[in-house]
């Protein structure tokens, strides 16, 4: 679904989307929960060469905890959007892409 989110043209990258089904929110909505096991989202934001895409979702850290995740992939977005007066400098690091996504 990744791929589709990054280089499919028919996507709709103006607004966020589900990083699993492309459905808009708040159709489909994301928590994050502390469980009892390792953190394993941390392996899955890693972008390796078997493994590309690192499209998971993440907590805004302007965000209330309660708010619904956003997708990586869609969190520039989100601050374009929802935060307007924050530094995107400061937090490019949370939706930068791997050199394995982008080519």
């Amino acid at each position: 679904m990744g791929a589709h989110i990054l280089f499919d043209s028919t996507v709709v990258q103006s607004m966020p989307l589900c990083g699993i089904c492309l459905r808009p929110l708040p159709q489909c909505q994301f928590f994050l929960k502390k469980g009892k096991g390792p953190n394993t989202s941390s392996i899955a934001a890693e972008s390796t060469p078997l493994s590309q895409c690192s499209n998971v979702p993440i907590q805004c850290p302007l965000c209330p905890k309660s708010d619904p995740t956003i997708w990586k992939y869609f969190l520039k977005i989100h601050f374009q959007d929802k935060h307007k007066n924050a530094s995107l400098p400061t937090y490019k690091h949370l939706w930068k892409l791997s050199n394995f996504e982008i080519s």
